[in-house]
């Protein structure tokens, strides 16, 4: 019978951690956003309201600003984008000169991975 007490307390420690563990990882990862992610618009506007307590009328302005200020970022970052990729297959051609054969290989699945994810960012934006 001890026994048996035993391995229940156990499972129920357990128990207890993964269930610890689910809500502090739910309260890490709300905080958290993938790397090199800016935040949206909707969450500055949402944590300047909550932390300035603005009211109706000025969460309104502050959403006008926050949507000119993206819109103007990113008309910036269109117009960078031709330097930015110059500069970035550049690099990758430096890269590749350095390598051996079979190393060449695997970069080159790396670009296509790298260039993916900045176009899955692009369909986000």
């Amino acid at each position: 019978m001890k026994r048996w007490k035993a391995v229940l307390g156990i499972i129920f420690i357990f128990i207890l951690g993964a269930i610890a563990g689910g809500i502090i990882s739910t309260a890490v990862m709300r905080q958290c956003r993938p790397w090199g992610r800016p935040p949206s618009r909707e969450e500055v506007v949402r944590k300047l309201s909550r932390k300035l307590d603005l009211d109706a009328g000025q969460r309104a302005q502050v959403e006008v600003i926050v949507n000119d200020a993206h819109n103007q970022m990113r008309a910036m970052r269109l117009e960078d984008q031709p330097k930015i990729e110059s500069i970035l297959t550049d690099a990758q051609a430096k890269i590749r000169s350095v390598l051996r054969p079979e190393q060449r290989q695997s970069f080159d699945k790396l670009v296509v991975k790298w260039k993916e994810r900045r176009e899955k960012m692009k369909k986000g934006n």
